[in-house]
């Protein structure tokens, strides 16, 4: 089974039940990157998590688009954004 985004296809890695499959397809639905609006959350999730895809720049920017649509394709990876600049510096981020 394929699932497609903006015509480009995912591989199918849910289960093989029906709820498998319907919770997979809900979560490939949903906005698969969150904003992070301040240090102090972002701090939160780097305990939570030990590997994670993070984007810097605003939500109108192209780019945007294009890190959700990426992270839709990891399961187990959470994807965040920001437009903050205290969390940019933090994280030594800039922007191109």
């Amino acid at each position: 089974m394929k699932f497609f985004v903006n015509g480009e296809p995912l591989e199918y890695t849910g289960g093989r039940d029906e709820d498998g499959m319907i919770d997979w397809i809900e979560t490939k639905l949903e906005v698969s990157t969150t904003e992070v609006e301040d240090v102090e959350t972002l701090q939160e999730l780097r305990e939570e998590h030990r590997v994670l895809g993070f984007w810097y720049g605003e939500t109108d920017h192209p780019f945007h688009e294009i890190v959700d649509f990426v992270s839709k394709g990891f399961d187990t990876i959470p994807f965040f954004t920001t437009s903050n600049t205290d969390v940019a510096d933090y994280l030594n981020l800039e922007l191109n």
